[in-house]
């Protein structure tokens, strides 16, 4: 009977866990990632580069920043067609396409200091942290081309003491000194018309030539003698760059200044204002001073010549009669001139 009572446990044979543990691995066995060999659309996270041509890190734009990916990923994608120009406060902004991730490079290093000129990669490394363990990020890149900023140039001009005589500023693209001349003689003539002149026309690469017409920055007609053309620019990290070239200049008999001269209005009033008419002698200063018939001053004025015309207003009345209008005409680098003009008041 004891042998009997052993047999019971047949229970032990029921536990067919085996089996349902055979359902548990299959259960397991459903997240068999078959479908992940195509990425489903979800959160990938990108980090954007700058590298020099020599494959050197410029710097980070941005690191694994979590963005929602679409079904295509890349290509890295730039504005303003790729350039850049340093240093006038642009920028290109760079995309990658599928993310929505768009950054903007001011062309500046990670120490904030401007690159310098020449080709970069704009480099975006896409990583997937929802795919399969193990699978590799994908890089996508583009080109940037650096340009250099223009940089301010001048044209100057300086007689044999070295003293400055003329300068314009320009804005020069080229980033070169480098100039060329019409000619190397300017031929001057003082009194002619503007149109006239035989006037200077300098080069510079890459930039609209200037014109120089021969007189200082007061207006008035350098003298015969040579003189020195020069270029100057402010390179970035360089210094000044200077480009110098020699002028002849000749001065040829005036036709103009005090020679051809003319008052207005003659005849005048007791209290007319006196306009006169000297062509070639801006910048220059005229004294003028009124006298009788008999060498009594009756007037005296010192006033600066513009645009070929002084004006004398007066400072008391005259009388009527007949005057002598004598002229002294002074500038810088030019002969002074003297002459005497008569003048009649007349009363209204």
């Amino acid at each position: 009977a004891t042998l009997t009572a052993t047999d019971t446990p047949t229970a032990t044979d029921t536990p067919t866990a085996t089996a349902s543990f055979t359902d548990t691995a299959t259960s397991t066995a459903t997240p068999s990632f078959t479908a992940s060999q195509t990425p489903q659309p979800g959160q990938v996270t990108v980090t954007l580069s700058i590298y020099n041509s020599a494959g050197e890190l410029v710097k980070t734009l941005v690191t694994n920043e979590a963005v929602t990916a679409g079904q295509t990923l890349g290509p890295v994608q730039t504005s303003t067609g790729g350039t850049l120009t340093v240093g006038n406060g642009g920028s290109v902004v760079i995309s990658v396409a599928g993310t929505g991730l768009s950054v903007a490079w001011n062309g500046m290093n990670a120490n904030g200091q401007p690159v310098a000129a020449g080709d970069y990669l704009a480099s975006a490394v896409i990583s997937n942290p929802y795919g399969p363990p193990g699978a590799p990020a994908t890089t996508e890149s583009t080109t940037v081309q650096v340009l250099a900023a223009p940089v301010a140039a001048t044209v100057s001009v300086f007689n044999s003491a070295g003293e400055l005589v003329w300068s314009q500023g320009l804005t020069q693209t080229a980033g070169s000194t480098a100039f060329a001349l019409s000619a190397p003689v300017l031929v001057l003539q003082s009194g002619l018309p503007e149109q006239a002149q035989n006037n200077l026309k300098i080069t510079v690469t890459g930039a609209p030539s200037v014109t120089w017409d021969g007189e200082t920055t007061r207006g008035t007609l350098v003298t015969a003698g040579t003189y020195q053309v020069e270029v100057s620019m402010a390179t970035p990290g360089s210094g000044v760059a200077t480009t110098m070239k020699s002028i002849t200049v000749v001065q040829l008999p005036g036709v103009g200044g005090l020679a051809s001269a003319m008052v207005g209005p003659n005849p005048g009033t007791p209290d007319s204002q006196l306009v006169l008419e000297i062509p070639g002698s801006n910048g220059s200063t005229l004294t003028a001073r009124l006298y009788t018939l008999a060498g009594g001053l009756a007037e005296k004025w010192i006033v600066p010549v513009n645009g070929g015309v002084a004006v004398l207003s007066p400072h008391q009345r005259v009388a009527s009669g007949v005057y002598l209008l004598e002229l002294e005409l002074n500038g810088d680098g030019m002969t002074p001139q003297r002459k005497i003009l008569k003048w009649a008041a007349v009363q209204p």
